[in-house]
């Protein structure tokens, strides 16, 4: 009886970790990686599959970055405010798919999130403790370079879309 219990925790970690790979695999920061690089990544405690009802406010511009996020399943919209005069409003300035990632705040200081995200349907996403995975990166230089050019990848798209929401007054993505 014990014997088949070990066997059964064995198979569910390995399917967990297998699946945390297939998520990792398909994220834009993470291309180029090997498995068993981002099996290290899978290999976290704190690396866990999360889910969020549409409408769900995962975190808030000006919040503490706590948690890596890669989108599995789903549409996250990412807002920022905009002030002018006595003013303000939430605007949308980007729209995360699948293999994309929300939070990257986490490896950046001073890890403050510079956009709030909002389920637009029904979530799954990946998330890893920041702490944990910037330890993870200091152990892991070669890993941690490659990471990070992948997240200055996506800054830089956002940026861009950012760019052009001010300057034509609309989206170049589409909720």
């Amino acid at each position: 009886m014990l014997t088949r219990l070990w066997y059964l925790l064995k198979e569910e970690i390995y399917n967990m970790n297998k699946r945390n790979l297939d998520i990792l695999k398909r994220c834009e920061v993470f291309l180029g990686l090997t498995d068993g690089e981002l099996g290290k990544i899978s290999d976290l405690p704190s690396c866990t599959v999360r889910t969020y009802k549409a409408g769900t406010t995962i975190f808030r511009e000006g919040e503490e970055a706590s948690t890596l996020h890669v989108l599995d399943e789903g549409r996250v919209m990412l807002t920022m405010r905009l002030s002018a005069g006595r003013g303000s409003r939430e605007e949308v300035v980007d729209v995360v798919t699948k293999g994309g990632i929300l939070s990257w705040s986490v490896l950046v200081a001073p890890y403050i999130l510079t956009r709030s995200a909002k389920c637009i349907v029904p979530c799954k996403m990946l998330s890893i403790d920041g702490k944990e995975f910037r330890f993870f990166l200091d152990k892991e230089p070669y890993t941690g370079y490659e990471i990070m050019k992948g997240v200055v990848r996506v800054i830089a798209s956002r940026l861009r879309d950012t760019q052009w929401l001010l300057a034509f007054g609309k989206r170049r993505v589409t909720l």
